[in-house]
């Protein structure tokens, strides 16, 4: 029986692994990932792959989490996965994934505010990403996962499971007490009480404008 046309999919697509309905498989935790190319000089889209229900594409896909196998084997960062296995997410689910912005990054002790997640992405380098060092936080303290298939990679960037707004909020307050940014607050601003929101509205960095040029 021949399964349903599937959309095509694209490089940098979002998708979820579904298991297939005989076991447990392939990939249990039914996880969230990216459509990234095929690791070879090409740089495919795809693979085909012979099977006893027919020819497949298959997909190289970065996992937002590195995964377990049905076999408990790994984990495993990104993997290769039928096309059988792979939904594309919708555009609904898509937008409730997405950052809420500002975000914040933390780096060791340094901890620094962006205004999105496109100047966090441009800021941070793909062989950093994959040695681990970032932490990443949204504005409503969910963690954000970055990666990257490779040290030259584009690092992508992807909403996580669980959040901490107590630790956002601390790191936030132990940034505003340094003395370059604390001399600036307004008297009426006490950090121990101040809301999450107006933190990050204190430490995002002010956008310059642009520079006007006069002739004479």
């Amino acid at each position: 029986m021949n399964e349903p046309e599937k959309p095509d999919l694209t490089i940098g697509q979002r998708v979820r692994m579904r298991r297939d309905p005989s076991f447990a498989g392939p990939w249990p935790a039914e996880p969230l990932g990216t459509i990234v190319p095929w690791p070879t000089k090409d740089s495919e889209l795809f693979v085909l792959v012979d099977h006893a229900w027919g020819q497949q594409r298959a997909y190289f896909v970065l996992f937002d989490e590195p995964q377990l196998d049905a076999d408990g084997d790994g984990p495993y960062y990104k993997a290769e996965v039928w096309e059988r296995y792979i939904e594309a997410i919708g555009d609904e689910e898509l937008r409730s994934l997405e950052p809420a912005e500002p975000v914040v990054l933390e780096d060791g002790g340094d901890v620094i505010v962006f205004a999105t997640i496109k100047k966090l992405i441009g800021y941070v380098e793909a062989i950093d990403v994959r040695d681990g060092i970032f932490e990443v936080w949204d504005a409503t303290g969910r963690r954000i996962l970055l990666a990257a298939a490779s040290d030259r990679a584009p690092v992508t960037y992807a909403v996580g499971p669980d959040s901490d707004v107590e630790h956002l909020r601390e790191i936030l307050v132990r940034r505003a007490r340094h003395p370059q940014i604390a001399r600036t607050l307004p008297p009426a601003v006490h950090l121990d009480t101040v809301s999450l929101p107006d933190l990050l509205r204190i430490l995002v960095p002010k956008e310059r404008p642009p520079r006007r040029w006069f002739h004479k």
